[in-house]
């Protein structure tokens, strides 16, 4: 009897950690993107010069587990500043591997103004005083405009 309420259990855990069959019935939350990780920031790609009007492309890549991907960035381009929020992809069913993994952003931008423009990343970090808590980061570059 024992044995058989044991092999039911099992059954029953089993059904619950089975992933989806399909990336279509995977639900997602999304999260602002990690920029640093113990104590690293992100790899981040602006090029130091870029002509006025023509699009270029700036890359930032933030850290999570490898089952987070990439979403769409929100980006907003006033006057001279261009702010980049990254977002992640975070699954919250299925079976999920906890690897830190590395997760790439590519965003296309045009910069219709010559001069100095800044390009802005926005996403999280650990608090870095101890704690496990999240904090807001952002990652600034500047690019000369031709």
């Amino acid at each position: 009897m024992a044995i058989r309420r044991t092999l039911f259990a099992a059954a029953l855990l089993l059904a619950a950690c089975t992933p989806p069959t399909s990336e279509d019935e995977r639900e997602y939350r999304l999260e602002l993107g990690l920029l640093t990780y113990s104590g690293y920031e992100a790899q981040v790609d602006v090029p130091a010069q870029v002509q006025a009007g023509v699009p270029f492309t700036v890359r930032v890549v933030s850290w999570g587990s490898t089952c987070r991907q990439s979403a769409p960035e929100r980006v907003v381009t006033t006057g001279a500043r261009t702010d980049i929020v990254v977002y992640v992809r975070e699954p919250i069913n299925g079976v999920c591997n906890r690897a830190l993994g590395a997760i790439e952003h590519n965003v296309q931008l045009v910069i219709h103004q010559p001069g100095t423009a800044t390009v802005a990343f926005h996403g999280q970090a650990y608090d870095t005083s101890g704690g496990q808590e999240v904090v807001p980061l952002v990652i600034e570059r500047t690019v000369t405009v031709q």
